[in-house]
């Protein structure tokens, strides 16, 4: 997921620096329907999102999947508490990973989870963005 691709954000937009690294990097960019999306790959466009590192400091990374399309669920259906307060969307991601805490405020701070699970040897490591706002999670299984 991490393309390595960072700017730093000192005047315009984020989104135009974003694309102005797109640009410096020879990255074909496009906006479709109001979705960044860039060929991260050189094969195909995929949804793409910038997230802070430190400071002025940002990394571009392809957008994570949402927990509605990994698990085919609505919002609504996600969001119910079972009678212990844990929503359903909590419940299935801890039922599709093999890690202690998936869970994740920030893009940036579930990309470091994420990078965590890699070093301690996990083959599958996928992050999605959950219902609730600015929310991650980070699925790791088949550990090596």
């Amino acid at each position: 997921m991490d393309t390595n691709l960072t700017f730093t954000w000192t005047e315009g937009t984020a989104l135009s620096r974003m694309i102005e690294t797109f640009k410096a990097h020879g990255i074909a960019y496009d906006d479709y329907c109001g979705q960044p999306r860039a060929k991260l790959d050189g094969k195909e466009y995929v949804p793409v999102e910038y997230y802070q590192i430190e400071g002025r400091l940002f990394g571009i990374v392809q957008k994570p999947m949402r927990t509605t399309q990994k698990f085919n669920l609505s919002p609504d259906e996600l969001l119910k508490k079972d009678s212990a307060g844990y929503s359903k969307e909590e419940n299935i991601i801890l039922d599709h990973t093999e890690t202690y805490h998936p869970f994740a405020t920030g893009l940036g701070n579930a990309i470091e989870k994420a990078d965590a699970c890699r070093k301690a040897g996990y083959a599958n490591v996928e992050i999605l963005s959950m219902v609730k706002y600015n929310s991650y999670a980070v699925l790791a299984t088949e550990m090596q």
